[in-house]
């Protein structure tokens, strides 16, 4: 049995979703009007002040759909209970490639990470990592 084009279609739509987590990064996300959103997930516990009234706000500036959840079922969803902070943000990662894809491509580099425990310092790799590409651009 093969797999219709409408399910392709939509496989291959949330292959490029990332979801993030946390008051600050979710911010962050909703300002930065460059980047898609796909979906906003609150925790219904949270109460609306703060930080979380900035998240709302900046929402419904964006339009951007709100999901609420019991913090049980936000926590799946983030996949760190610990520090989700009852926010999570869905955005579309407009470069996303799968290995197919890159493996079609004629050069890239890749960084392959396993086992970061702390966001901090996955963070940190993201950004060393973007600013070495624009270094890396600038010299080609």
């Amino acid at each position: 049995m093969q797999d219709s084009q409408e399910y392709k279609d939509k496989k291959a739509f949330f292959e490029k979703i990332i979801t993030l987590y946390g008051r600050n990064v979710v911010i962050e996300a909703l300002q930065d009007s460059s980047i898609e959103v796909h979906k906003l997930h609150m925790a219904s516990s949270n109460k609306p002040d703060g930080a979380v009234k900035t998240i709302l706000e900046l929402a419904k500036t964006r339009n951007i759909d709100i999901t609420y959840h019991e913090k049980n079922s936000l926590s799946r969803i983030s996949k760190n209970a610990k520090q989700d902070q009852g926010v999570a943000i869905d955005v579309i990662s407009k470069t996303y490639l799968n290995a197919v894809e890159l493996k079609s491509m004629s050069s890239f580099r890749l960084i392959a990470l396993d086992g970061i425990q702390n966001p901090q310092n996955l963070g940190m790799i993201i950004r060393s990592c973007a600013a070495g590409k624009c270094r890396w651009n600038n010299t080609s």
